[in-house]
């Protein structure tokens, strides 16, 4: 017994699985060393501990009902799969195998259990799952079936999406393999049938087939099937096979293909250039275009550095393109001018694409070229247009402002024709004057060789019926009348080839205009000056007219002087008066104020009168204010300084006079008042201004020295006014009428403006 006991005990102890001795409530009776090492724990410290407390939680209601069952003679032993939780709390998958030892009665003992670790085992078993499971996820998202068929013993087994690929239940196809393909397109059932595939594999190579399938509703899918032979000896014993879904490759294959034609197509018939670069710009392919557009052989190009097709002047630019696309995702856009198998240069707009090119794993760009030689003359055409344009504006600015100072006919005759030589680049250009009496041509001035002859007939201008400022072309010929009279004509005559700008027409038609207006103005001055000369000797007065032009040649040169003595010489004496201030402000002493009073009083007398002058040479806001108000203004400021009293009554509060006539009734009254203050020695003047419908009526009186007996044209005139001729011509001009009363005293003058003398209807 002894014998027994000890061989059991070293048995225990030196076992190589772990072994453990448990009572009846679960706790540990007696361990071995495998155990311990396998938990981590001390012998000591897994015997104070029971299986329940190192169980995980998941596990333990399994492992106590086997236990029940066991105590209850249901079983004498049970093995499970578990967890425990070792010392370190890492989980361990153990392999428990449990008896039951009774006593001779029959009565429950304690429990022997034997435990192995099957972690690794267990990890190995859980990713062998994971990756079936994957397994079966890829097949099924790829379409993806194995199977298998034993020809010694007819057994057919499959992955679960073979029946699916099929198209027929699980069960059929188990019980007939062969019917795997009863929904094959019928144009591709000969290569489908087991007497076929057993022919092609008995060479003992794979094969592999490529057929299509019909489905419900009309639906059909292209399917890949490889079948691979096992042999033993001669003799096949089995099949295995993999069929997958290719239905989304054949559709890509075929959207290939057809881009692939279509590329094809297009590029056998765009008159563009494709290429296809490596990054260093060597030609890996050429569209056909390029025999078609450049004489070349595309074939004869592959190689070739694709600056070889270029112009020198390009290359540089090239090379840079190059380079930027070949490390730029962004597309390079270059001009180049590429080189005709014939030597002769065409204009072409390259733009570059970078992409990678898979299979090769390299850098490659497509070159896309296309001929922008029409671009290119539009571009060429709208700039020389464009200076054209700038050119010609210029030229009209310059003549514009040079003939300003002309004042000679045959100056502005000579500058007209330079430009026109200028501008047109011809020197045929010539200003004529044509005499109607002799049908003749005298010339101005410019070329002696303008080309009137059209096939040696003289050009009559009288014949033509041509519109002054009119263009016209005959034979090489372009004419047009600048200026027409009675006896003769002035033209211009250009003989240049077609012009085909449309703004040189403008140009060359809107400078002519000007020598119309030109010398319709010269001629105008002529006349007047031939007038001038007749009124001169022939006439008393002066013509209407020439006094009213006279008359604004006056208010317009008082106007300047008064703003010219405002703007200057008052406004610098107004400055001296205030440094003057400043002076006395910095408290000099009293003789220098003295003089700095003295120098103030006598810079306002001559502030005082020039404001004063400035008054006289012009009225003071008669258009702002009308000429009841100035006239108002002007008796205020003669009652200052004049010894006598001025009465004024007027019937209406603002005359609608026109400025020009406001103007003369102001200088008229004007020259009245001074009259009065200087020569009448008067002490009262009345003066009244109404207006009625028919007209209005200025009336002046005053108690001063009359002219007795002395006829009113005898009145003296003086320097600084205009006299009696004066108000004479105002009134005249402006279409009116004026009376002078005098006698030995007092003096009076009636002046009658007509309607037409105002505008619009003024009550009495």
């Amino acid at each position: 017994m002894n014998y027994d006991e000890d061989l059991f005990t070293q048995s225990f102890m030196f076992a190589p699985i772990g072994l453990g001795l448990v009572n009846l409530e679960g706790e540990w009776l007696r361990v071995n060393p495998a155990l311990c090492s396998m938990l981590g724990y001390e012998e000591q410290e897994l015997l104070k501990l029971s299986f329940q407390d190192i169980t995980h939680p998941e596990d333990l209601a399994a492992d106590l009902a086997l236990v029940e069952e066991t105590l209850s003679g249901q079983r004498r032993s049970y093995r499970m799969e578990k967890r425990y939780y070792a010392k370190d709390g890492q989980i361990l998958w153990v392999q428990l195998d449990v008896s039951l030892v009774r006593t001779n009665e029959g009565e429950p003992q304690f429990f022997i259990s034997q435990i192995q670790d099957i972690s690794e085992r267990k990890q190995i078993v859980e990713e062998l799952e994971e990756t079936k499971t994957r397994l079966q996820q890829v097949m099924d998202s790829m379409r993806i079936g194995l199977w298998s068929l034993d020809l010694v013993n007819n057994d057919f087994v499959c992955s679960d999406n073979v029946p699916v690929l099929c198209g027929i239940s699980e069960q059929e196809l188990k019980d007939n393999p062969l019917q795997w393909n009863h929904n094959v397109h019928e144009d591709d059932y000969p290569h489908t049938t087991f007497d076929y595939l057993m022919g092609q594999l008995s060479s003992g190579d794979q094969v592999v087939i490529e057929y299509r399938k019909i489905f419900s509703r009309g639906e059909q899918r292209w399917h890949q099937m490889r079948l691979y032979p096992q042999f033993h000896g001669d003799k096949m014993t089995s099949i295995k096979g993999l069929i997958t879904d290719i239905t989304s490759q054949k559709e890509t294959e075929r959207s290939l293909a057809d881009s692939e034609n279509r590329y094809k197509l297009i590029a056998e018939h765009t008159n563009d250039l494709i290429e296809i670069l490596d990054e260093h710009g060597v030609i890996l392919y050429a569209s056909p275009s390029h025999q078609r557009i450049l004489g070349y052989n595309p074939d004869e190009l592959v190689g070739r550095h694709v600056t070889e097709l270029l112009d020198p002047k390009c290359h540089e630019r090239a090379a840079e393109a190059i380079c930027a696309q070949a490390n730029s995702n962004h597309n390079q856009i270059v001009d180049v001018d590429i080189i005709h198998h014939s030597g002769h240069i065409m204009h072409y707009e390259s733009q570059g694409t970078r992409y990678w090119d898979e299979r090769e794993r390299a850098v490659k760009i497509i070159a896309a070229g296309r001929h922008i030689g029409e671009r290119k003359r539009y571009e060429l055409e709208l700039q020389r247009r464009k200076e054209l344009y700038l050119k010609l504006q210029d030229s009209l600015d310059r003549f514009t402002a040079e003939i300003g100072q002309v004042i000679q006919k045959d100056d502005l005759n000579e500058r007209f024709v330079q430009e026109l030589k200028s501008i047109m680049c011809t020197d045929k250009v010539a200003l004529l004057r044509y005499e109607r009496a002799s049908s003749g041509y005298h010339i101005l001035h410019g070329s002696n060789d303008c080309g009137l002859e059209i096939d040696g007939q003289r050009i009559e201008v009288d014949k033509q019926r041509i519109k002054v400022g009119e263009l016209i072309r005959e034979g090489s010929v372009y004419l047009s009348i600048i200026s027409e009279s009675a006896d003769s004509i002035v033209l211009v005559c250009v003989t240049e080839p077609e012009i085909e700008d449309e703004a040189m027409l403008v140009w060359l038609q809107t400078i002519i205009r000007f020598m119309n207006v030109l010398y319709q103005n010269f001629r105008t001055i002529e006349d007047l000056m031939n007038e001038l000369s007749g009124l001169e000797t022939s006439l008393k007065d002066n013509p209407v007219w020439l006094s009213r032009l006279l008359f604004r040649q006056s208010e317009s040169e008082r106007s300047r002087l008064s703003q010219d003595l405002h703007d200057g010489a008052l406004q610098g004496l107004i400055l001296w008066y205030r440094k003057l201030e400043l002076i006395d402000m910095a408290g000099d002493k009293a003789a220098l104020n003295r003089q700095v009073d003295e120098i103030r009083e006598g810079l306002l007398d001559i502030v005082y009168q020039i404001r004063l002058t400035c008054n006289e040479l012009r009225p003071p806001f008669i258009r702002e204010w009308g000429i009841i108000e100035a006239l108002q203004a002007l008796f205020a400021d003669t009652q200052r300084r004049a010894d006598f009293a001025i009465e004024f009554r007027t019937n209406s509060g603002k005359l609608p006079l026109s400025e020009e006539h406001a103007v003369s009734l102001y200088r008229i009254v004007q020259e009245l008042l001074a009259n009065a203050e200087k020569h009448s020695m008067a002490a009262s003047v009345s003066i009244s201004l109404n207006s009625g419908e028919s007209g209005v009526l200025l009336r002046y009186e005053d108690n001063g020295v009359g002219t007795g007996n002395q006829s009113v044209n005898l009145l003296p005139t003086y320097s600084r006014g205009m006299g009696i001729y004066g108000m004479k011509e105002r009134v005249r001009v402006m279409g009116g009428t004026i009376k002078f009363r005098s006698g030995l005293e007092g003096f009076a003058v009636d002046i009658w403006l007509s309607g037409q003398g105002y505008h619009g209807h003024c009550s009495d």
